[in-house]
């Protein structure tokens, strides 16, 4: 089958052909990428940072039970994974600090109990808590 000259004609005549892109139409284009874009990183953000959450907790949960259990070791892994999965859980870092007591290992319980301070700050019943362990280092 053969196509005639005045078939193609008809063709780019109906918009088929590319058509050149003003600068408007470009301008354009780029605003709505840009939007799309800031749109997805921002959906993907929010997304791993729940997930994130949920493995904190997740974590914790673990190490609350093993420390239950007496699996001390265990625990401060649990307690540890939390803090990577949200550096600012101020629970996890406290009970890996009593973890640590537990271990004879003052230093690092310390310094879980600044942390946790640092954190929450003085207004809290934890940091009470808290106080009352560092106390115990003086």
């Amino acid at each position: 089958m053969e196509i005639q000259n005045n078939q193609i004609d008809h063709l780019n005549g109906s918009g088929l052909s590319p058509q050149p892109t003003s600068g408007k139409n470009k301008n354009l284009l780029v605003l709505i990428s840009s939007i799309i874009l800031i749109l997805l990183f921002t959906f993907l953000y929010f997304h791993f940072r729940q997930t994130s959450l949920y493995w904190a907790e997740s974590s914790f949960k673990k190490g609350e039970s093993s420390y239950t259990n007496g699996d001390v070791d265990t625990a401060i892994y649990d307690f540890t994974q939390a803090i990577q999965y949200n550096p600012d859980y101020a629970e996890a870092y406290f009970q890996r600090g009593l973890a640590y007591i537990k271990q004879s290992n003052n230093q690092n319980a310390a310094a879980d109990f600044e942390k946790t301070l640092d954190l929450y700050g003085s207004n809290s019943t934890l940091c009470q808590q808290v106080q009352q362990q560092l106390d115990q280092f003086k």
